[in-house]
């Protein structure tokens, strides 16, 4: 209006509805994120002897965020504030013996694999309504009316095996015969 505060109801009467302002949200809140994260891979293949091949491979991925927000009286008329931290971790590590034989028309191959992925992540968030000032945000959230906390913690972990063997003749005919067996910690007792 002519000073400068927001128009919280229409101009004329009977004019518009009764949505907010739309841009008393973006010019108000207060919405504050940081988040972090690495990754890294890798990989190598050594023969260990004639035909023989192992091949490691692996890799992490790292993660951490902050978000934190807060919706001023002027737009909830209570006060609302969020803060919420995360935290991740994921780790993955392949391992593949590959043995291959080829005389003439045929050819042999025997692959053992051992597959393992582990991920912790931690979660808490907290929520908080009914502030009488807007002076602390989400700096102070005991002095909300109703705070709300929530958390959770993720860890478990996968483990696979296989053993898988081929038999091509004339690069025509193929024969392959697996057996696979997987662990995770999701159902342990």
């Amino acid at each position: 209006d002519e000073n400068g505060e927001y128009n919280l109801r229409s101009v004329k009467s009977d004019i518009g509805n009764s949505q907010f302002n739309p841009i008393l949200i973006p010019n108000e809140a207060i919405r504050e994120s940081q988040n972090a994260g690495a990754r890294a891979n890798g990989f190598f293949d050594l023969e260990l002897i004639k035909n023989l091949h192992l091949n490691i491979s692996g890799g992490v991925d790292w993660g951490t965020g902050t978000n934190n927000s807060y919706n001023p009286i002027l737009i909830t008329t209570i006060g609302t504030a969020s803060v919420l931290n995360t935290k991740s971790v994921d780790i993955q590590n392949t391992n593949r013996l590959t043995y291959v034989l080829e005389k003439d028309v045929h050819r042999f191959q025997v692959d053992a694999v051992h597959e393992y992925f582990y991920n912790k992540s931690t979660r808490l968030e907290t929520n908080a309504s009914g502030f009488i000032s807007d002076n602390t945000t989400y700096k102070n959230l005991e002095i909300a009316e109703t705070q709300r906390i929530s958390n959770r913690l993720t860890d478990a972990a996968l483990q696979s095996f296989l053993g898988r063997v081929n038999y091509s003749l004339f690069d025509k005919y193929l024969l392959t015969a697996s057996v696979r067996a997987d662990g995770s910690s999701k159902f342990r007792e």
